[in-house]
């Protein structure tokens, strides 16, 4: 609410309290905005005589109307401020019914992604209609624990002896936040633990390539050096067992396939030797 600096109780009966916001506003109550124009009453000298006035003017067209409707046949205009308020009152906001109140309260649990804080606000705004008197406390504490979300949290409270509302709320924040910090933890944790079983199938694979890269080369199949077989100074050579040009004798397979051959009959030789004694 913008207003401008008080007037001179003369000037104010006169003038208009500039930028009063009207009222129609559904997320608003009736009951709240009402004090908020007592306010701008008393802080303008308004005088009781045009305080209907005054109000009829800031509740806007629509609720105007409403009201008209309301005390058909009479004119809002013939009625007293008090009056006036009373209908809208109990139009608007009408007096709830206790046991419709306390059995929306007594259901009201904590719903998902509601803080504790924000939990016990609804319910302290619920019980106001209960009409728990004395027994408000209790009624809250009650809700708050029953109503929690977290099975953790609501044991640890039901073990807790001589519990009231504000030991029960702080221990409940106390976790809860504690619980909130234990979560994201866990999460970084999980992120690393991936990061590092990632990090040796690299390491396996680098490991691989390198011993792939790092394997020495075959012995040259001229003459067995540790050199291409292009670069090999051997490259015309003829061999002294087969005759052919590229190789020398040592490197010849036609001479290592006679030498296994040999060793073969060898063998056979010996087991027949064997056999026949």
């Amino acid at each position: 609410m913008s207003l401008s600096p008080p007037l001179m109780a003369h000037e104010a009966d006169a003038v208009m309290p500039p930028n009063f916001i009207e009222f129609y506003d559904s997320k608003s109550k009736f009951k709240r905005w009402v004090p908020r124009l007592e306010g701008a009453f008393n802080l303008y000298k308004i005088k009781p005589k045009k305080k209907n006035s005054y109000f009829l003017h800031y509740i806007g067209s629509e609720l105007y109307d409403t009201l008209c409707d309301l005390v058909s046949p009479s004119q809002p205009e013939t009625r007293t401020y008090e009056e006036n308020i009373a209908s809208l009152t109990n139009y608007i906001d009408p007096v709830p019914l206790e046991i419709a109140e306390y059995f929306a309260f007594h259901h009201r649990g904590q719903q998902e992604g509601e803080t504790i804080k924000e939990y016990m606000a609804v319910l302290r705004r619920m019980a106001a209609g209960c009409n728990f008197g004395s027994f408000l406390e209790t009624a809250l504490r009650n809700q708050l624990v029953c109503g929690l979300t977290s099975q953790k949290i609501k044991d640890r409270l039901l073990e807790t002896r001589n519990l009231n509302l504000l030991t029960a709320f702080d221990i409940a924040i106390g976790m809860e936040v504690s619980q909130v910090e234990s979560c994201k933890t866990r999460e970084v944790n999980i992120v690393q633990m991936n990061m590092k079983r990632r990090q040796p199938v690299t390491h396996n694979l680098q490991a691989k390539n390198s011993s792939v890269h790092s394997a020495p080369p075959k012995p040259c199949y001229r003459c067995g050096g540790d050199h291409s077989a292009s670069k090999c100074t051997w490259i015309n050579a003829s061999c002294n067992y087969c005759h052919r040009i590229g190789h020398i004798k040592k490197m010849c397979l036609k001479l290592k396939n006679s030498q296994k051959v040999n060793l073969v009959d060898v063998e056979e030789s010996e087991q027949d030797v064997v056999q026949f004694v």
